[in-house]
């Protein structure tokens, strides 16, 4: 499930056809939702529902889902208002009561609600959710972590594994905050992550980490006007994150200093070790070619960037022959020959998905 963030402005023809604009693609590259927010602290909150109509309108026309978070005074607002949005579910800051979300449910004939993933205890969590069965027995319930506008504050990732579990034994569902630069929200620019050390990295690499890592299957895109490249190459992350694979071809080029006992090595099947670290893909194939004696000279013992295959000579000892795919850029080591390199960050996602047990063939690439 992925949602797209469309945020109140002051409402005019631009802003208008911007919203709908933004929303039929959205459509088009395969996001099933709309995230917005009507309890901003910049925007008077009557401009912010003048907005929320524009967002619930374009939502209708295009069969998208709308998520409205709300919070404080806007939950008055919205439940005292005479206009009629076409909004899904409510996302629920911290500062609620639950005659008001008795109300909102009555009244607004919304699918359910989203409560705040990030901050309450696992104890919390149990009340609530008897809560909201008390209203509805078949009332649907979801879980959103926040997003960190500031640099620094966004949630350590054993923390937000942990909060989840917390609704993952309901079999609720739990939303991550994704950021983007192309457009990063304002006063901070800074990106609108939910785990801290996704701040500043690339889209590809964070859905994949929250889908590999976190098994995330719920993915909000916190910020808003991502250009159209950015919702290609989101679709297409997706794509090969829940392609079927059973054996993959990887294609490797290699270095002119790369030995023909080198590229042999490399040029097999690997299927690589489920303890692998998040630095490197460990072959267990070469390991065990390794074991048999296999003796590697020292060459070409430079850095080892993200993407490149390497073999461990014989300054390893028995280690010698082992194939690794690095993930993270490493020093140099001079027992370690950096031999080759994939450059299709397509490529790198597949390899992500060896704890699934994938046998990999690698071939030449000229």
């Amino acid at each position: 499930m992925k949602a797209l963030s469309v945020y109140p402005q002051s409402v005019d023809e631009g802003y208008i056809k911007k919203v709908d604009n933004y929303i039929r693609l959205a459509k088009q590259y395969g996001f099933e939702e709309i995230f917005t927010s009507v309890h901003l602290p910049e925007l008077a909150l009557s401009d912010q529902f003048d907005s929320l109509k524009i967002i619930s309108e374009a939502c209708e026309k295009y069969e998208m889902s709308l998520i409205v978070d709300i919070g404080g005074e806007s939950i008055n607002y919205l439940l005292d208002s005479k206009e009629t949005y076409n909004i899904s579910f409510i996302r629920l800051d911290c500062d609620f009561e639950m005659n008001q979300v008795t109300r909102l449910y009555e009244q607004l004939d919304i699918d359910g609600f989203i409560i705040n993933a990030s901050m309450y205890s696992e104890r919390k969590v149990d009340e609530l959710i008897e809560d909201f069965k008390k209203i509805d027995e078949d009332i649907e319930i979801r879980a959103c972590h926040n997003f960190y506008v500031r640099k620094e504050t966004g949630l350590d990732g054993t923390f937000a594994y942990r909060q989840s579990s917390y609704f993952n034994k309901h079999n609720i569902p739990v939303y991550y905050f994704v950021p983007s630069y192309s457009n990063p929200r304002c006063p901070l620019y800074e990106g609108l992550c939910t785990i801290e050390k996704h701040r500043y990295r690339p889209l590809r690499e964070i859905i994949t980490d929250l889908y590999i890592n976190y098994d995330v299957r719920y993915f909000m895109f916190g910020d808003m006007w991502l250009s159209e490249d950015e919702l290609k190459e989101i679709q297409n992350t997706f794509n090969i994150l829940s392609e079927p694979l059973s054996k993959t071809i990887i294609e490797v080029s290699f270095y002119d200093s790369a030995s023909e006992e080198e590229k042999q090595a490399v040029l097999k099947e690997h299927v690589f070790r489920y303890d692998s670290p998040d630095t490197c893909l460990r072959s267990e194939s070469s390991r065990k070619m390794a074991q048999a004696g296999k003796t590697i000279k020292k060459n070409n013992t430079t850095t080892r960037k993200a993407g490149s295959i390497t073999i461990d000579n014989e300054l390893y000892k028995r280690y010698s022959g082992e194939v690794q795919v690095i993930l993270k850029d490493m020093d140099k080591d001079e027992r370690v020959n950096v031999v080759g390199y994939i450059d299709n960050s397509d490529d790198l996602i597949k390899l992500s998905r060896y704890k699934e047990g994938i046998v990999y063939k690698f071939v030449y690439k000229p």
